[in-house]
């Protein structure tokens, strides 16, 4: 039995600072009914001046690695779209910070799809490369650096945190396939350029979303002759609950199946995945059929297949 690349262990942070909706700017003139009803974000959480993308992924990382040998970790992939700075990469300054002497690191840049994307590429890097046992992915975001706390469009939807997972090899169950897409032509319905505040066409993002969410699931199931209603349970981004809603009925699967913390988080980005696995870890047994997929600015989407 050959080996695959299995998730060994789990780490998310959140900052201490935690709004409510109930607590958002009145300027704003919304209310937590609205959001709750449009999005199923109740709260979310906003790093303080001291706190960025790198020091947040440490914080995550060393729950996920806190029975783990650092020496022995061989690669560091971190998905962020908001680093602390334009380069070195956040990998780099982590792996410093960590003391993983051994690894070497980079950054992945798909925004919300970034960790997923992450999770891809290094499954494939290991599954080719017998050297590399260990990796160490994390999803981290500060977007709350990139906000117009005056849009009610954008700002009551994001919040920051970061996730992490340990990926090592086993025989028996793990990765089993991925499919990665992405479409320049859409870059205007969802971007921020440098130095400015993130915009957002809310309707079309959304049609995309569930559009290419949809194909992409049953392409992934169809090439791996997976029936749909097999999959225990599926780790969608979490940008929006309706999202989920939408999928969860076209694919007649049931809502349960369908994981959920944009409540606690709101839409964290690269970290919104990862973060809800660590949220729903103790849920998982040895052996469960996953399906993570998610989709972000550029655009880019994908879907993964996976046993717990």
């Amino acid at each position: 039995m050959s080996e695959k690349v299995y998730i060994k262990s789990t780490g998310s942070y959140l900052p201490e600072k935690k709004i409510t909706n109930y607590e958002l700017p009145k300027e704003l003139e919304t209310s937590d009914e609205w959001i709750v009803q449009r999005t199923g974000i109740k709260q979310r959480f906003i790093a303080n001046e001291n706190e960025d993308v790198v020091t947040m992924a440490v914080k995550a990382s060393e729950l996920t690695l806190k029975d783990v040998n650092r020496d022995e970790i061989d690669m560091i992939i971190v998905a962020t779209t908001t680093p602390n700075k334009i380069f070195p990469s956040c990998a780099v300054q982590i792996q410093s910070l960590l003391g993983c002497k051994n690894a070497f690191a980079y950054d992945i840049q798909a925004v919300c799809s970034g960790f997923l994307y992450g999770y891809y590429t290094a499954s494939q890097i290991m599954k080719s490369d017998k050297n590399i046992k260990n990796t160490l992915l994390i999803g981290a975001e500060k977007l709350s650096s990139i906000l117009d706390w005056k849009d009610r469009s954008t700002c009551v939807l994001f919040g920051d945190g970061a996730g992490a997972i340990l990926l090592s090899k086993r025989h028996g169950e793990g990765f089993v396939d991925g499919m990665m897409r992405s479409d320049g032509g859409l870059t205007d319905i969802l971007y921020a350029n440098k130095n400015d505040f993130l915009k957002m066409d809310g309707r079309k993002v959304f049609i995309n979303a569930t559009i290419k969410l949809e194909k992409v699931i049953l392409d992934l199931c169809e090439r791996n002759n997976t029936n749909i209603q097999d999959v225990q349970y599926f780790l969608i981004h979490q940008a929006n609950i309706r999202i989920l809603d939408y999928l969860a009925e076209r694919l007649k699967v049931e809502k349960s199946k369908f994981l959920v913390s944009i409540d606690i988080h709101a839409n964290t980005s690269a970290a919104s995945i990862p973060l809800l696995m660590n949220h729903h870890h103790d849920t998982f047994q040895r052996g469960d059929l996953i399906l993570m997929a998610g989709v972000g600015a550029g655009m880019t989407w994908g879907a993964c297949l996976l046993n717990w």
